[in-house]
């Protein structure tokens, strides 16, 4: 069906453009804002800074990176004639080249490894970042803390 833009149609178009404009610039935008610190773990700090419930998260994700490496480096096969093990490595071969294939035909060249190596860490820390939330009572499990504070003068809660 072709639509014909002579007539009315093209002045309807273009007052609700217009409409729509000046709707944009008198209204203001409604823009949520979400910010939620992390929590600090009472009574634990490193070089007097606080650990955050988000900060033990990264390390434990970085301690999970760490052993993934051990175990691919250890679970690779030696040479072009040994079978790959199956199960787990078989997946993790299988998400790098088809990383690196996705990686290669975007931005092939002299500098496709070190691309390759940045792009593989941020995917590696972002997945497992977000499966760890996965996992109850990781980050998810606050402590109680009151919201009202006495008042040192006066002794009452504010």
């Amino acid at each position: 069906m072709r639509i014909n833009w002579n007539g009315k149609r093209r002045w309807i178009a273009l007052l609700l453009v217009i409409l729509s404009i000046i709707l944009m610039l008198k209204l203001p935008p409604v823009i949520p804002v979400i910010q939620l610190p992390g929590e600090v773990w009472p009574g634990l700090t490193i070089l007097g800074l606080p650990i955050t419930n988000s900060l033990f998260g990264s390390f434990i994700v970085w301690v999970l990176i760490a052993i993934l490496g051990f175990y691919v480096v250890r679970a690779k096969p030696k040479s072009g004639d040994e079978a790959p093990r199956g199960g787990f490595y078989n997946f993790f071969e299988m998400l790098y080249e088809g990383l690196y294939g996705f990686l290669q035909g975007i931005a092939g060249g002299p500098y496709m490894r070190v691309i390759f190596s940045f792009f593989m860490t941020i995917f590696l820390i972002v997945l497992l970042s977000n499966w760890l939330e996965l996992i109850p009572g990781v980050d998810s499990i606050g402590f109680l803390e009151p919201h009202v504070k006495p008042n040192a003068q006066t002794g009452q809660l504010d």
